[in-house]
């Protein structure tokens, strides 16, 4: 086993990884070099046995020698590039501690890792989050998709024997209910579970990661679909007249159509998001960076009259509400993100136009402003679309009234192609919708 100086090492262990690719068998068929496994002892004070183990394909891992009764074992400590250097030669440390007390790690693992479930590798991955490896944004998204759909197919299965068709099994389950395959929850599910494995293969806790080989759902092709100026009109107006919905799902999806939100920041709107008020002038909308789906900053949107007005409708159905848009049968307070979908599905029935999502707003009203000449900058404001690193550190412009006089330029068009509008209007150029 060749020798090289700790430091060197420590410093940058890609040396040993350059040493073994410079350790070249000869395939004895094709006479082609190739890499030999190598491995390289790391001469550090307290850790004599830690070693860098470089595989034939340029993996490494970081091992634990030691004996028990004159017989050689070695442990994993973990995957060189997931677990840092200095994690490992921590736990390398502990690790021949204990050994030095008369522990057999590796009689303990294996027999760990014959009763370990998944349920518990995953709350062992949530207590172990210290160094916030997961944010917390993602910590919440894996254990909502692991809780909702992972653990009642593999929670209770030990680790060792979760294989790539268990969890093509549990992956193949998330359907709605016309039995097609939801892509979101299912590709949601299969990152955490692969992350997670991905994780306990870094720790040392398994030794392979039975989803390598298993890809998310592809993205279907974006839909080809335009609508007319007519249409425009038609389906503001089959929003006040289709029956049975909701007065402030109406009014949510009015909101939606004229300020090209996201849905959640419609739905989930607070009183005091609204800066200073309603009755001011020019109130605007504050949602919270948390809120929103590029999070860098808070998104402040201005509310132009009509969008003011059907705040004040919404607030005035459920005055003792702290949001806008209240609901009493959803545990959230608000309206529930599934209420804007059930309703355009009625409302599109109503106009007797097909195929158009309430997120398809925001590309509507993104690419009529664009063709009337509003500059990028004003309509990715509107939408907080975001912008390149150095545009955000250098660019803290809100333009407020740029934004603002773009929104009500758009919410004329809107309601004038409602009033059924001539001239200009009727010959206008579709205005394309990608989903």
């Amino acid at each position: 086993m060749a020798k090289t100086r700790a430091d060197r090492l420590l410093a940058d262990d890609a040396l040993a990884i350059d040493r073994a690719k410079a350790a070249l068998g000869a395939d004895r068929k094709t006479g082609q070099p190739k890499l030999i496994q190598t491995e390289y002892r790391i001469a550090a004070p307290g850790l004599k046995g830690f070693t860098l183990r470089v595989e034939p394909n340029g993996h490494a891992a970081y091992w634990v020698r030691y004996s028990v009764n004159k017989v050689e074992r070695r442990i994993r400590v973990g995957v060189r590039g997931l677990l840092p250097y200095r994690e490992a030669k921590i736990s390398a440390r502990e690790l021949l501690l204990a050994i030095d007390k008369g522990a057999d790690p590796v009689a303990a693992k294996q027999e760990h890792q014959k009763t370990m479930t998944f349920a518990e590798l995953w709350e062992r991955r949530k207590h172990d989050n210290l160094d916030e490896e997961l944010t917390a944004g993602s910590l919440a998204n894996y254990d909502g998709s692991l809780r909702k759909y992972g653990m009642k197919a593999i929670g209770e299965k030990k680790i060792a024997d979760i294989t790539a068709d268990d969890v093509r099994r549990l992956l193949d389950a998330i359907r709605d209910t016309k039995g097609k395959l939801r892509r979101n929850p299912h590709n949601a599910t299969l990152t955490a579970v692969a992350s997670t494995f991905t994780w306990a293969l870094g720790k040392g806790f398994v030794t392979d990661n039975p989803t390598q080989h298993l890809r998310p759902l592809a993205a279907p092709p974006p839909r080809k679909r335009s609508l007319k100026p007519e249409e425009v009109g038609k389906l503001w107006n089959a929003i006040g007249t289709t029956p049975g919905i909701n007065p402030k799902v109406r009014l949510a999806l009015r909101a939606l159509f004229l300020t090209g939100q996201r849905a959640d920041n419609i739905t989930g709107a607070r009183i005091d998001w609204i800066r200073p008020n309603l009755d001011v002038a020019n109130p605007v909308m504050v949602v919270p960076a948390g809120k929103m789906k590029v999070k860098t900053d808070d998104h402040t949107l201005p509310l132009p009259p009509a969008v003011v007005a059907l705040f004040k409708e919404a607030i005035a159905l459920s005055p003792a509400s702290e949001f806008i848009f209240s609901s009493t049968k959803s545990s959230s307070g608000h309206l529930p993100r599934f209420s804007i979908p059930e309703a355009m599905e009625a409302v599109c029935a109503h106009a007797e136009i097909s195929d158009v999502h309430a997120h398809d707003f925001r590309h509507l009203s993104k690419t009529w402003l664009a063709e009337q000449q509003v500059p990028k900058d004003v309509r990715d404001k509107i939408t907080h679309h975001g912008v390149s690193r150095i545009e955000h550190t250098y660019n803290s412009a809100k333009l407020l009234r740029p934004v603002h006089d773009a929104l009500q330029k758009w919410i004329a068009h809107v309601e004038a192609v409602a009033r059924g509008a001539a001239g200009v209007e009727a010959t206008a150029k579709p205005v394309p919708l990608r989903g």
